[in-house]
């Protein structure tokens, strides 16, 4: 490993450093597992600059100083870059997707710029906005990392089993441990919150439906395993899956939905207008009408942005499922 000069120090001594700090009677009524500890002891790992970053496709990166202006490339960090409150100024897609996706909606009207498609940035209109700190994406960016680099300091990221580890690692890299520490709490007892109040319904089923063309009355099965926040009894709401849900995305049918017949159908769709079209739609087709949760009512409109599993994301999911099932 090379040596570190000066004040350079690598995220790793900077994360070790706080811990020490705490078994040396830092408070750590806010800390959680596997984050900085927050509360009188935060200030360490956020005051190490410069820092020393290995990304998730191995590259080595140093970052001088706390970045102040943060160009994302895929739409998806967007709202990581939210939920730890920092200066974003570019995204990918950011115009479609701050105008349709609920868990932008802060950043509406706010100036993010528009860099293009995720996969094919356009690196003439990065270069203008002047970053100095460049996200990357593994899956996507790849072939354009070096041409990325000349512009800012790049770091991609990816490959996260969950949202939890991604917050971090993006915490880990903008200097936002603390602020990350806390979103982290605070989401889980949101979510052990919402699933005590859903506790009443656990004999209930639940469907995940997504539409994917209004026009062609397409749908999609949102896997179980996939909306993780949704269905789990541990880490998240603790919803029943009807018999014979899929575990990840499947193409749906309304024969197939019939014979599942949930008790409640979770309906996804771009927008509130997208939804109405499709449910107008689906009170001409018999098979949908006949569907339990059509008869009673259950239907819940959830913006398609809460399916993306953000911390941002389950906050709006939480709030939306408690409303529609608890409260109607």
């Amino acid at each position: 490993m090379k040596k570190l000069r000066g004040l350079m120090v690598s995220v790793s001594i900077a994360l070790l450093l706080v811990v020490l700090m705490g078994c040396a009677g830092t408070p750590a009524e806010n800390s959680v597992a596997g984050a900085p500890e927050a509360g009188s002891g935060d200030g360490v790992a956020d005051q190490a600059w410069p820092r020393t970053i290995i990304d998730a496709a191995g590259h080595e990166v140093t970052l001088e100083k706390a970045p102040s202006r943060i160009v994302v490339v895929h739409f998806s960090d967007m709202e990581y870059m939210l939920a730890l409150n920092a200066p974003l100024i570019g995204a990918g897609f950011a115009e479609s997707r701050i105008a349709m996706w609920d868990t932008l909606e802060p950043y509406r009207g706010k100036g993010i710029v528009d860099i293009g498609s995720s996969a094919a940035p356009n690196l003439e209109k990065i270069l203008e906005l002047d970053p100095d700190l460049i996200i990357g994406n593994i899956s996507f960016n790849a072939d354009i990392y070096d041409e990325l680099r000349k512009i800012a300091p790049t770091v991609n990221l990816g490959g996260y089993a969950t949202w939890e580890d991604r917050l971090k690692a993006t915490a880990e890299v903008i200097g936002k441990e603390a602020e990350a520490a806390e979103y982290q709490e605070k989401t889980h007892q949101l979510l052990a919150d919402s699933r005590g109040k859903l506790s009443s319904y656990s004999d209930q089923t639940f469907a995940s439906l997504r539409i994917t063309s209004s026009e062609q009355k397409t749908m999609e099965l949102l896997g179980s395993k996939e909306l993780g926040a949704y269905y789990s009894s541990e880490r998240g709401l603790g919803l029943k899956a009807p018999d014979q849900y899929p575990e990840t995305w499947q193409s749906a049918t309304m024969e197939g939905i019939a014979v599942m017949d949930p008790d409640y159908i979770l309906l996804h769709a771009d927008s509130k207008a997208a939804y109405d079209q499709f449910t107008q739609w689906g009170s001409q087709q018999s098979v949908w009408s006949n569907l339990k949760a059509v008869k009673n009512g259950h239907i819940i409109y959830l913006n398609m942005s809460v399916w993306s599993g953000s911390p941002r994301a389950i906050e709006l999911a939480a709030q939306n499922l408690v409303a529609g099932v608890v409260e109607n």
